[in-house]
Order: structure tokens, then C-alpha cells, then sequence
């Protein structure tokens, strides 16, 4: 289907915005309103190279750039997760099994899924009365998915529910909440 030049464009950067001569861009992942660009130094992967990945916020209604600090993690970005409900949080997963949570400008390892390779996540609708809270269901390489509420500086709850047999990655993951008969509306 040709494309027709008189639609206005649905995202528009600025088209001078390129990574760094000695960078690569690794990893990309759209939110709210934003776009995470995960960049590393050339000719490596991550930190093992002596330089840690850069992750960048760019507001696409603006075109502001940020560069968040990452907690330092000596492996190869393997994922990008952004949160679709907001512009303010994002999970990276590491080769290694270390996955890095970024809440607004804070960064954390998420200790209770280390060794625990995230292939997929599917982030609920935040809760309006706990805004620094994420609900977040978490896929890995081995078929299992675990449930975790993220907060800027802990993991308040963290549980698997349930694992594939036979096991076998999962490549993506939706969650939707209702209501069942006779609950109270704020159940999930």
C-alpha cells in the first residue's frame, strides 16, 4: 500500500537524534508518551567493554531528551520493557538473569528475580491511590510467569503462578483485570 504524503506523521522525532559516534543503539521500547533508547559504547554489549549502557527518555510531545542513571549491571541487555500506561517506568533484562527497574529517575536491580532471564512482561493499569507502584506480570526464558508489585525502592510482592510444560520461552504476555460477580469492584 503506497504511502500517502499528505497524512501527518503519528510520532515525530527530531530526525537529527542519533546515538553518539562511539555509541549503538541496543535496545527500544515505547511508553506513554515516551520512547527508551538503550544505547551501549561500540563494539560492545554492555559494561564488559568498561563502559555501562546509557538508557535515554525522549518525550515525544517535546522532543526533551533525559539520560537516566542504570544501576551498574556487567551484562548484555537482552530486553527493553516499557510501562504503556506511563512514562515513568521501564525494565531491562540482562543476560545474565539481572533485570534492572527504572521508576522516574531511580534504578534498582530487582534482587527476587535475579538469575531469571525476563522474555516478557505485561504491566496492569496503575492503582490511582498507589501511583509509585507497578503491577507487573513477568515472562522468562524458562516458561514460568511470576507476579510482582514493583515500588521505587523494593519489591513489595513477588510469587510465581505459574510455569509452561513443557517448558518453553514465553514471548509475550497481556493481563486484563475484571471483576467477578459479587466482589467488590477494587478486587483484581
Amino acid at each position: 500500500m503506497p504511502a500517502d504524503s499528505s497524512a501527518a506523521a503519528i510520532v515525530a522525532l527530531d530526525p537529527a537524534w542519533r546515538p553518539a559516534a562511539t555509541e549503538s543503539l541496543r535496545l527500544a521500547a515505547a511508553g506513554d508518551g515516551v520512547l527508551y533508547l538503550l544505547t551501549s559504547p561500540s563494539g560492545g554489549g554492555g559494561s564488559s567493554s568498561g563502559s555501562a549502557p546509557s538508557l535515554r527518555r525522549l518525550t515525544l510531545a517535546t522532543g526533551e531528551e533525559e539520560v537516566l542513571e542504570l544501576s551498574r549491571v556487567s551484562a548484555t541487555p537482552a530486553g527493553l520493557f516499557a510501562d504503556p500506561h506511563s512514562s515513568t517506568s521501564v525494565l531491562i533484562a540482562h543476560a545474565n538473569g539481572d533485570t534492572v527497574y527504572v521508576h522516574r529517575s531511580r534504578s534498582r536491580v530487582l534482587g527476587k528475580a535475579r538469575g531469571l532471564l525476563i522474555t516478557a512482561v505485561a504491566w496492569l493499569r496503575p492503582d490511582p491511590s498507589r501511583s509509585d507502584t507497578r503491577e507487573v506480570l513477568l515472562g522468562s526464558s524458562s516458561g514460568a510467569i511470576f507476579e510482582a508489585a514493583l515500588e521505587p525502592t523494593r519489591t513489595s510482592r513477588y510469587r510465581q503462578l505459574f510455569t509452561l510444560s513443557p517448558p518453553a520461552p514465553l514471548c509475550g504476555l497481556a493481563a486484563e483485570p475484571f471483576v467477578s460477580q459479587g466482589a467488590p469492584d477494587d478486587k483484581r
